[in-house]
């Protein structure tokens, strides 16, 4: 079984300190106290033999271990169990904890873990290593006068169970809100079950009309409905969206991406949605799975700039009556 070390931030500038270790079980204590000598995986780790590594007290992969001192070892992340029904007064707001207060916590089975008041003002907030875990809704929810508000290093993981209506779960849903900047994190799981013949709801991430902002660094899986459905005027970038429902990416505003990544989607890859839609796009990366479409532009202007469908397994490039311009590798395989 492979082990990963995770090195205390003060070392992770050491470039010869491997980033696994081998081991059929969690490494032993030297000594009883802690301790492990590097002699123990002198093959795996590339440090003088005399370092001494102290456990930190992992319970679960990955296991943690501080070089020197136990002082290295990184701060335990707070966990706060919520409520699994609607909270409007859980610690102050709706939702486990307010957006002004949000930190680095791990927040286990809410039913929303932020949600901000139709009511509020939230301007200039960084919200920044949010854990949730078996949310029963949604991550984070923004309404109100919203600002200049930066999401980030994020990990929201909806609960085992879909949701039934009127419970339409969403990772982040961005009712409302300019400047709305969402970086570098993790959306999963977000699936609701409905009659035969009912449009089945759950994004990984939605926004709506008239807000604005950026999406970078963010991967959406497993959801029922899109992994990302934008509506509004959003800049996206190396955005990764596998084995959603629907299509992985459904456009409806004024769009500008660099790079998406689109892996097995349950019907296509692009929905250019809306009829006044315009949609620019550097690049997609289209892999896997049947869908009947790359591009399945409605309405509205698209234009792409080069595409990468080498492992794509579908039959349609683009259909629809909407304009769509592409570049020469926008091509069937």
């Amino acid at each position: 079984m492979i082990r990963y070390l995770a090195l205390p931030l003060a070392l992770t500038a050491a470039p010869a300190l491997a980033q696994t270790v081998t081991s059929a079980t969690k490494l032993p204590d030297s000594n009883g106290d802690g301790q492990i000598t590097v002699e123990k995986m002198a093959a795996a780790l590339r440090v003088p033999k005399k370092t001494v590594l102290f456990d930190c007290g992992s319970k679960t992969p990955p296991f943690v271990y501080a070089v020197g001192s136990l002082d290295k070892c990184p701060a335990q992340i707070e966990t706060i169990k919520a409520s699994s029904t609607r909270p409007d007064t859980l610690l102050g707001t709706n939702g486990a904890i307010p957006l002004p207060n949000c930190r680095p916590v791990r927040i286990v089975g809410a039913y929303r873990v932020v949600e901000t008041y139709s009511t509020g003002t939230y301007r200039n907030i960084t919200c920044s290593g949010l854990i949730g875990e078996g949310i029963k809704r949604e991550g984070i929810r923004l309404r109100g006068k919203v600002e200049n508000v930066t999401i980030e290093n994020f990990r929201l993981i909806h609960d085992d169970a879909p949701n039934v209506s009127p419970h339409l779960p969403a990772g982040i849903h961005v009712e409302t809100g300019t400047n709305v900047t969402i970086r570098n994190g993790v959306v999963s799981g977000y699936r609701m079950t409905m009659p035969k013949g009912r449009y089945i709801n759950g994004d990984g991430i939605a926004t709506e009309l008239k807000t604005a902002g950026t999406i970078t660094n963010v991967v959406s899986s497993d959801n029922s409905d899109g992994g990302f459905d934008i509506k509004g005027q959003w800049h996206l970038d190396n955005l990764t969206a596998e084995r959603n429902g629907h299509y992985s990416y459904r456009l409806w505003g004024q769009v500008t991406a660099g790079t998406l990544i689109s892996i097995n989607p349950g019907q296509g890859h692009v929905e250019i949605a809306g009829k006044t839609t315009e949609a620019t796009i550097d690049k997609l990366v289209a892999v896997g799975g049947q869908p009947l479409v790359v591009f399945s532009v409605s309405g509205g202007k698209v234009a792409i700039g080069s595409c990468d469908l080498s492992k794509w397994t579908g039959t349609v490039l683009v259909k629809g009556k909407g304009t769509f311009t592409r570049g020469p590798t926008c091509k069937l395989p």
